[in-house]
């Protein structure tokens, strides 16, 4: 049943979604679709238990290009420093297909493409990249630059937990993927860019024990990020400016609970808006008394605290949460890194049951404060 529930949630509430990087990045406008990123990963690997899988951590290069055309070729060099050459590769496209082992989408007219690479050591310190079609050739020389992302893992409890940590540009994936130490301390430097989420946890999943999440990272210097394992998970976290009300975020996620996985039951009829759903029970009851609101280490009020339906095109729907919490005596200028977490302990049945998570979020205000830059 669990299973079951996981992925149907996976299939209705995560959007695919290609996003070209704006702010606050440098970008040269010239061929500004034309990005590639290495991810320096050593060999490794982890076997998830809940579904019996073992998955590879490797090494890739991401590469986005845009192009009008379903046939082109595209290649590849990638070099250290000293222009010592370390990848030259040519990739021949045609109707949408390649010649070569690799992760090939589109949407739209743009094209994402994934290659796994051996472990270089060292970063690279640019990437060539060569688009040719039939309305001409392009080339972009991308400098690389990288950010370490570091930390420390613990339990709810305190004590250091050993987990893996799995970074998503921009899709649900494991390749990107490194091991804590046995005292829950990680380390990675990543290609300078926006994540879509970090995922930290360990084989467990499901079982003993849920994720810890990072939302909309942005990687634009080095950083510490410590996470909590617990039984919940802060998910599908969003945060954004009250542009024409009062000085407040709007906050919201949704909160899992491994307890709950495993005893959702069948969904249940919901109307809404005169169409029925199917509701999923997955999600503690929470009041404000059990949530925990950080912006850049500051704990926020929080002013109220209000349930939603997310809902999906297969008919399901599952409870969320929207806070307003209060940004006054905050620095709206620059990164905003907002930690949320929630800690419910209540009685089922007759045992004592523990609700709790943690989950980051990163964005850019404006000058004063208002409307997402990125």
């Amino acid at each position: 049943m669990i299973k079951n529930i996981l992925f149907l949630l996976i299939c209705l509430y995560t959007l695919p979604t290609i996003g070209q990087i704006s702010y606050p990045f440098d970008n040269v406008k010239e061929n500004n679709d034309l990005l590639a990123y290495w991810y320096n990963i050593p060999k490794d690997s982890m076997h998830l238990k809940m579904v019996n899988k073992t998955f590879q951590f490797y090494s890739t290069i991401e590469v986005y290009g845009k192009t009008k055309q379903d046939s082109f070729a595209l290649k590849i060099e990638v070099y250290q420093e000293y222009s010592k050459k370390i990848f030259n590769e040519e990739f021949f496209i045609k109707n949408k297909k390649t010649d070569k082992d690799c992760q090939l989408s589109f949407i739209n007219d743009c094209f994402k493409l994934v290659y796994p690479v051996e472990y270089a050591g060292n970063n690279p310190d640019k990437i060539i990249l060569t688009i040719s079609d039939s309305n001409g050739q392009r080339t972009k020389e991308i400098q690389c630059r990288y950010h370490k992302l570091y930390g420390r893992v613990y339990d709810f409890g305190g004590n250091p937990f050993k987990s893996f940590i799995t970074i998503r540009p921009d899709d649900f994936n494991f390749n990107t993927s490194i091991w804590s130490d046995s005292l829950g301390y990680y380390e990675i430097e990543l290609p300078e860019r926006t994540y879509n989420d970090i995922a930290v946890v360990d084989e467990d999943y499901g079982i003993k024990v849920a994720e810890a999440w990072g939302w909309h990272i942005i990687m634009d210097t080095d950083q510490n990020m410590d996470f909590k394992i617990g039984t919940g998970e802060v998910y599908n976290l969003n945060v954004w400016p009250n542009n024409g009300g009062g000085s407040t975020y709007f906050v919201s996620f949704r909160p899992m609970s491994l307890h709950l996985y495993g005893n959702a039951g069948n969904p249940q009829p919901v109307n809404i808006n005169g169409k029925e759903f199917k509701l999923i029970n997955l999600i503690p009851k929470l009041e404000i008394k059990d949530i925990k609101v950080l912006v850049n280490g500051k704990e926020c009020t929080i002013f109220s605290i209000q349930e939603y339906f997310e809902t999906g095109s297969e008919n399901g729907a599952v409870k969320a949460y929207l806070l307003q919490i209060d940004k006054k005596g905050l620095n709206k200028t620059g990164k905003q890194n907002l930690l949320l977490e929630f800690n419910l302990e209540e009685e089922i049945d007759g045992k004592k049951i523990s609700h709790n998570a943690v989950g980051y979020f990163q964005f850019f205000t404006n000058f004063h404060g208002l409307s997402n830059y990125y």
